[in-house]
């Protein structure tokens, strides 16, 4: 920070350097400390705390008090004025401290006096938000990282010990560092857990604090991160039913952004559909929101990759405790669970009917979704697919990725599911009353290394957009008339057939994009060439990643080729 405070800049007087983080990362202590700093020189200081509520008047108002001047005037002009010639021609160091005003035009008003500073001028915003950052015109942003485990421990013996370590509480130390492990390297979540434990060295105390849930520390629910709780409050209605349904994500586990999204569709979480047709695309735009308040983050190991810090996802359980499950081992057999409407579990290699008993008694469920995170297949009694899942009437999502399960025909009963994903499963057939899911929206499959053939129904779902079945390798021919799915955006993968499929049928779907797989082009039919365009590739813009393959070689596969014919095949796709 003190190094982009004293770098020289050309371009323009006055620099803006903008530190952005979660709440509770610490990003007000760093500014105290640097404006607090007794080797910055400058001619005047000034520290405002903006807060939500960013008025023009009041805030200038502000700074005119911190400069010496009463700021009595009711006309904003006047106070402006006033601002503009106790600035004018100072080198000043102003902070803007916790900013969330996103309203361009108040702004610009706003920062008019300070265009009048002198040279290497600066002025350090304080926000939860990328898009503050972005809008008050900077160039200069610091992201600010949490702590080390070590700085992290430090800080929470001060808290808790009075201390810098545990050299006198030796007894202490482990305990201390398990729960310093849940803190993430957040200090206001050590400065917490510490201020809870503060004056009580007591072994006991501290195995129930370790042993809580941090949102059900007793006496303390309502003191608990009271930033992050702030910052869940300040959220819009439509941000607060995204994030919230978040809390059936696993701890430490990194995510998918598309998949997160293609679950927010299915389960409706739209704000307004008439000013947004794309629903995918409003959802992508919700997803960005959240994740330039920092409520997610992006990988460091992989870029298409995010996660959530375990306490963003322990204020995401607090806030939607009575209808958000996720479940590891098993639930309680005593408890009520009627009122849950979302639900994930962590697949066991052999999942009985016990496990799952009390999922009977949540009639009003609409996600069921299984999140193993290896690539090991897993065992669940059939009971449960064949007996509990009919019975969830109300399901939107269903996963039941990497089972080794057969669908029942009940499947097609589940009149409301939009979501089904069967990734990695030995099926070989869905069943034909899948045709029944006209809601349905998103069928994966990709991987679904025996699946022999696609139901002909399938092209009965109007509303199916995600189609992935990527990695089905014994899948011989696409259903017929699959170009009548023209709300399809994402299809994986599309197999020339000798019968059924002709390529022709890519015509129709006008909006793919993404990934798309033409497999088995040797059985193009020459009628098909001599209809030019007659996959139409260059109108599908949003196609990014384009595979085309004829059969696999063989011993007589030089034998059978026609040159030619691949000529004219590749000739007529005509990608853009």
């Amino acid at each position: 920070m003190l190094k982009l405070l004293n770098a020289e800049t050309s371009d323009a007087q006055v620099s803006v350097i903008s530190t952005v983080g979660m709440g509770g990362l610490g990003k007000t202590t760093l500014a105290q400390l640097v404006y607090n700093d007794p080797m910055l020189e400058f001619d005047l200081k000034a520290w405002v705390s903006v807060g939500e509520d960013f008025d023009v008047s009041r805030v200038t108002k502000i700074f005119l008090l911190q400069l010496g001047d009463g700021g009595d005037d009711k006309d904003l002009n006047l106070l402006q004025v006033k601002l503009k010639q106790k600035l004018s021609g100072k080198k000043f160091l102003v902070v803007l401290d916790d900013v969330w005003t996103q309203n361009y035009e108040e702004w610009t008003l706003f920062w008019g006096p300070f265009e009048a500073g002198a040279p290497q001028s600066r002025v350090i915003v304080t926000t939860r938000s990328q898009d503050v950052s972005l809008m008050i015109g900077t160039t200069l942003a610091y992201a600010l990282k949490k702590l080390s485990q070590n700085e992290c421990m430090s800080l929470f013996a001060q808290h808790a010990l009075g201390a810098n370590n545990f050299d006198d509480h030796l007894e202490l130390k482990e305990m201390g560092e398990e729960i310093v492990k849940r803190c993430g390297g957040l200090p206001l979540a050590a400065k917490a857990l510490g201020g809870i434990l503060r004056g009580k060295p007591n072994p006991d105390l501290w195995k129930e604090v370790l042993r809580s849930e941090i949102w059900e520390l007793p006496d303390n629910k309502s003191n608990i991160l009271p930033a992050l709780r702030l910052s869940y409050l300040h959220l819009p209605p439509h941000l607060k039913r995204c994030f919230s349904y978040c809390a059936i994500l696993p701890k430490d586990r990194e995510f998918d952004r598309n998949e997160l999204v293609l679950l927010w569709m299915a389960e409706g979480f739209l704000y307004d559909r008439k000013k947004m047709k794309d629903s995918e695309g409003l959802s992508h735009k919700y997803f960005d929101d959240l994740l330039s308040r920092s409520f997610f983050q992006q990988s460091v190991d992989d870029k298409s990759k995010y996660l959530m810090h375990d306490l963003i996802i322990d204020l995401a359980c607090f806030v939607s405790r009575e209808i958000c499950l996720h479940m590891v081992d098993k639930l309680e057999n005593t408890k009520s669970y009627a009122k849950i409407r979302h639900s994930s579990f962590i697949p066991h290699f052999k999942d009985t009917a016990q496990r799952f008993q009390s999922f009977y008694g949540m009639k009003n469920l609409w996600t069921f979704l299984s999140m193993r995170k290896d690539w090991v297949g897993c065992y669940i009694t059939s009971k449960v697919v064949h007996e509990l899942v009919p019975k969830l009437k109300c399901l939107r999502s269903l996963s039941l990725a990497r089972y080794e399960i057969e669908l029942p025909d009940s499947i097609g009963d589940l009149k409301h599911l939009r979501y089904l994903d069967l990734p990695h499963t030995p099926i070989r057939r869905l069943p034909e009353s899948v045709d029944k899911l006209l809601n349905l929206q998103t069928l994966k499959l990709c991987n679904c290394y025996k699946l022999i053939e696609l139901p002909k129904g399938i092209c009965n779902l109007l509303n199916l957009q995600h189609l992935d079945i990527i990695g089905t390798w014994k899948l011989k021919e696409m259903p017929p008339h699959i170009g009548n799915l023209t709300s399809l955006c994402v299809l994986t993968k599309f197999i020339v057939g000798k019968s059924n499929g002709r390529v022709t049928e890519l015509k129709k779907l006008c909006n793919l994009r993404g990934q798309l797989h033409i497999t088995s082009l040797e059985n193009v039919e020459v009628s098909d060439i001599r209809d030019a365009g007659f996959v139409s590739l260059k109108d599908k813009p949003g196609i990014t990643e384009l595979h085309l393959e004829w059969a696999e070689a063989d011993e007589h596969f030089d034998d059978l080729r026609n040159s030619s014919h691949e000529e004219q095949v590749l000739d007529s796709i005509q990608p853009h």
